[in-house]
């Protein structure tokens, strides 16, 4: 006899139960890294500490959480065997649709991916090609290419450590940096872990005894495709954006932190001071260094040093005294600017321009030329980013070099070829995975004899 379970067992297991329910869908959408144990209390409407007395940590929820969609599995197996009025294909179909459905977060691997990674139509039929290969097999191989890579680079270089979540930490030096061997490795790991750990502290410690400390961030840049919350998490291509600004609020890539917010004053109580990005996806009050930190939206990680504002900003840093936060100078350098990248700019349009020889040009294109460099310059000195000032300061000197025979105009038959197929192999592409899911083309076949074995008998 199954045992009476009081009010108050009730409510307990229903209280865990729809804690695990959302921590799995905020780890769908998010991503488990994105996802604070305070975001998944918020959401469930209960207290950080209610969230502990249920599982130990963040990990242990997660577990709990995989181990609940395996039951699901089950449970909607079981289900099917047991029905016996509906017929054996519409069973079939419904199993099928409901497990890729439980199978969403697969998505990232089977479709988004390699198109992200590779680009174009090459990326896109590649996700043909992978399929030819069992799951099981694709992901230990991915495993292990990532593992192997992994070990490699930790056991060789300190500063790659930075990469290592903290929850993470211990388990990833007692697997990476085992034995005697590596204890000089673990020795350095540990310096640099503990400033980490402490690096908030650190830093006010450095202000306080008199260091000035400014933050330079990139944000609203898409994740590169290796996460499944990469086009969701606010970030600068490589790192998540609340890490390099030390804390600062961002809304999700493509969404703002909604009308009528107000920023928080976390690490600013000066309400005369407006932290919120003019776009509305920025609340900076909330980071570390918020009369210290500026912002360029849409800057790619890797092209920083192609951004001839942020370099101008940090010169400025560096060399001018009055230069004390973002209120210094905020017709120059505000608090919140736009990315740009100007290197190819300067380095492979105006300087091949500027030494053309006028002579061997017409009184007119000599004349276009100049003009065309002088609006370069003019966008360049102007370090308040207008991306359409750029844009078209850009295509006027490419225009005029192309007039003049010193650059290949764009061929625009081959553009629309590998437009066209890329459209061909995207729609390849998401066919395949509607009709076969976040698997291979063996373990589709074979899930589909399983079900034909459960459902269609063979006779004795």
């Amino acid at each position: 006899m199954a045992e009476r379970l009081t009010p108050r067992k009730q409510q307990a297991l229903e209280m865990r139960s729809r804690i695990q329910n959302v921590a799995l869908d905020l780890f769908d959408r998010e991503g488990f890294e994105n996802v604070s144990v305070e975001e998944i209390a918020q959401t469930v409407g209960c207290s950080v500490g209610n969230i502990y007395h249920y599982f130990k940590s963040k990990d242990e929820l997660a577990i709990q959480v995989t181990q609940m969609v395996d039951e699901a599995y089950t449970a909607l197996e079981e289900e099917y065997l047991a029905d016996r009025e509906t017929s054996g294909r519409e069973k079939l179909l419904d199993f099928v649709g409901r497990s890729l459905e439980i199978s969403a977060s697969d998505e990232m691997l089977y479709k988004n991916l390699l198109p992200n990674l590779v680009g174009g139509a090459e990326g896109y039929l590649l996700n043909a090609v992978i399929r030819m290969m069992p799951k099981q097999i694709l992901l230990d191989t991915l495993d292990a290419t990532v593992d192997g890579l992994t070990n490699v680079i930790l056991r060789n270089c300190t500063t790659m450590w930075s990469l290592v979540p903290e929850a993470y930490y211990d388990e990833a030096v007692s697997r990476v940096l085992p034995g005697e061997e590596n204890a000089e490795m673990r020795r350095q790991v540990e310096v640099y872990h503990h400033a980490q750990v402490n690096r908030f502290a650190n830093i006010e410690k450095m202000r306080a005894a008199g260091a000035e400390v400014f933050d330079v961030v990139d944000y609203d840049y898409q994740l590169y495709c290796l996460v499944p919350s990469y086009d969701k998490s606010n970030a600068d291509g490589i790192i998540h954006a609340e890490s390099t600004s030390m804390g600062a609020k961002f809304a999700k890539i493509g969404e703002t932190l909604g009308e009528g917010y107000v920023q928080q004053g976390t690490h600013c109580k000066n309400t005369a001071h407006n932290h919120l990005s003019p776009d509305s996806v920025v609340d900076a009050s909330v980071g570390l260094l918020p009369d210290h930190t500026f912002y360029f939206k849409g800057q790619d990680h890797e092209k920083t040093g192609s951004n001839d504002v942020i370099m101008k900003l940090a010169t400025e840093l560096l060399t001018n005294p009055e230069f004390k936060d973002v209120y210094s100078m905020p017709d120059r350098f505000p608090q919140f600017n736009i990315g740009r990248n100007t290197k190819d700019l300067v380095n492979n349009l105006m300087k091949p321009a500027q030494e053309i020889d006028r002579s061997t040009l017409s009184p007119e294109d000599a004349a276009e030329l100049d003009a065309a460099l002088e609006e370069c310059n003019a966008m360049l000195e102007n370090t308040v980013v207008d991306p359409a000032t750029t844009e078209h300061a850009q295509q006027r000197l490419e225009n005029i070099l192309i007039k003049i025979g010193e650059r290949e105009a764009p061929n625009e038959n081959e553009e629309k070829l590998s437009a066209v197929g890329e459209a061909i192999s995207k729609f390849i592409s998401d066919a395949l995975y509607e009709c076969v899911g976040a698997q291979g083309y063996y373990d589709a076949f074979q899930q589909l004899l399983e079900l034909i074995g459960k459902y269609f008998p063979q006779p004795a």
